[in-house]
């Protein structure tokens, strides 16, 4: 029961944020108007929250290349994360749903800089492999793998293409986010362990 009612609000979480695109679309600059959305204070808690355990648990220099897996039609966690906290990284979103990725390239049309660090893919991660590589930090959508063992599924295959010393960033429709330290890649202990909690914001 409880499996079929996350998938019943992750279904409509998709048609509020394609909703809510489609309105922020219809501004000169969508960027300034982000507030509208009903929860995006949420995001920005949860994005100070994953950003202070990046830079608590993963030591180094500032991420310069970021993926974000299941960023949806209104990618509120790249767009904040870029603006706020990663300014100078490039940021790779991820989505299986082409029209979701039309709706998230409107949204960032009228800042050229912005735009410029922003790219939007349609592919399933299942087929992402090499590509995987590039990238300091992946994050990991709630809403993709909502199943526990679709979830574990989704961690091993990227674990097994990270470059070893990237981080993973799970969030989870079951919990907060986690952020397994880096130690995986090719080859490498995908068991990685687990560190911090919070509430995940209802979006990816």
């Amino acid at each position: 029961m409880r499996a079929g009612l996350i998938r019943h609000c992750s279904e409509a979480e998709g048609l509020l944020e394609a909703h809510y695109s489609d309105l922020l679309a219809g501004f000169d600059n969508p960027l300034d108007h982000l507030t509208l959305f009903p929860y995006f204070n949420n995001y920005i808690l949860l994005s100070e929250l994953e950003h202070g355990l990046l830079s608590r648990h993963v030591p180094g220099p500032p991420p310069a290349r970021v993926a974000f897996v299941g960023s949806g039609p209104l990618p509120l966690s790249s767009l904040v994360l870029a603006a706020r906290h990663l300014p100078d990284a490039r940021f790779d979103n991820y989505d299986i749903c082409g029209e979701a990725n039309e709706r998230a390239r409107r949204l960032v049309r009228a800042d050229e800089g912005l735009a410029a660090r922003m790219a939007f893919r349609t592919s399933d991660v299942a087929h992402v492999t090499r590509d995987m590589a590039a990238y300091d930090v992946v994050f990991l959508a709630a809403l993709v793998g909502m199943a526990a063992e679709e979830k574990a599924h989704v961690v091993d295959h990227l674990g097994r293409h990270m470059a070893p010393g990237a981080a993973l960033v799970v969030r989870s429709a079951h919990g907060g986010p986690r952020v397994p330290l880096p130690g995986g890649g090719p080859g490498g202990d995908h068991a990685w362990r687990v560190r911090g909690a919070g509430r995940a914001s209802p979006g990816g």
